[in-house]
């Protein structure tokens, strides 16, 4: 399997097999970082239409049963593009993907290449430096509609039963545009593990981990509140809420303690 956005199929080898080991054998200009059977890096690639810029997920280790067992579309490359797509279709702002593979019998059992977010940074980074002090009245307006707008990300996403699973503050994404909306665009990474679901355990976790991840320079008590107040608006309005807020305390709570201990 191997999909590439239909621009950047011409500056690639036209052999799907020989593509595939194209992408493979590409070295990262940058930021590369290998883990558990997986790499990241930033990427330049040259092509008839000049420089682009893209971070490529590449996957060398896959669980045994699924590596022969699963269909392609279920290998981490086309599954995660699969969920930016559904992100992006439903009002949640993503990078785009530029291409995706997947092949069980390769070395590299599956990649994924998105753009590159220029100049955004991540909000975990972009809080403490820039409202740790919110000195004027435009400071604040500023970060209330952060406030709101990450919100809108939790609500839309958990209105459709879906889930991120890695809902920190370090996988969403700021950049500063006075033509958008706020005055700044947002951007959410890492949607590999993206679950559907009516188990609100999901939800809870969710919560929690950004909750977790909250706990910087510039972010009061009053801003979580603020939060939890836009996330309640248009869903379904009962006691749940009260009982929701207590067990995503108790989430945060259990983050807090295993981070201590490690």
């Amino acid at each position: 399997m191997l999909w590439f956005r239909k621009e950047e199929r011409p500056d690639w080898p036209a052999d799907e097999g020989t593509a595939y080991d194209a992408v493979v054998a590409r070295v990262a200009t940058s930021e590369h970082v290998e883990k558990q059977g997986r790499s990241t890096g930033r990427y330049v690639l040259e092509g008839a239409r000049g420089k682009q810029v893209v971070y490529i997920k590449k996957y060398f280790r896959l669980p045994q049963w699924m590596r022969w067992f699963s269909g392609l579309e279920l290998f981490p490359g086309p599954r995660e593009a699969k969920h930016l797509q559904w992100a992006a279709e439903h009002g949640v702002p993503v990078p785009e993907v530029v291409f995706y593979g997947a092949d069980r019998e390769h070395a590299c059992a599956s990649f994924l290449a998105v753009e590159e977010l220029t100049g955004f940074k991540p909000l975990h980074e972009y809080i403490p430096a820039k409202l740790s002090v919110c000195r004027t009245r435009e400071q604040v307006r500023h970060k209330h509609a952060l406030t709101r707008r990450i919100a809108e990300i939790a609500r839309t996403l958990h209105g459709h039963n879906r889930y991120h699973l890695d809902f920190y503050l370090c996988h969403l994404f700021i950049r500063l545009n006075p033509g958008a909306c706020d005055g700044f665009e947002l951007a959410m990474i890492d949607f590999l593990r993206l679950k559907h679901s009516r188990r609100r355990r999901w939800q809870v976790k969710d919560l929690g981990a950004l909750l977790f991840s909250s706990d910087l320079p510039g972010i009061t008590r009053s801003d979580r509140l603020r939060f939890y107040k836009h996330y309640c608006q248009g869903l379904v309005a009962d006691v749940r809420h009260r009982s929701l807020l207590g067990r995503v305390l108790r989430k945060a709570a259990r983050y807090h303690r295993s981070n201590a201990a490690a």
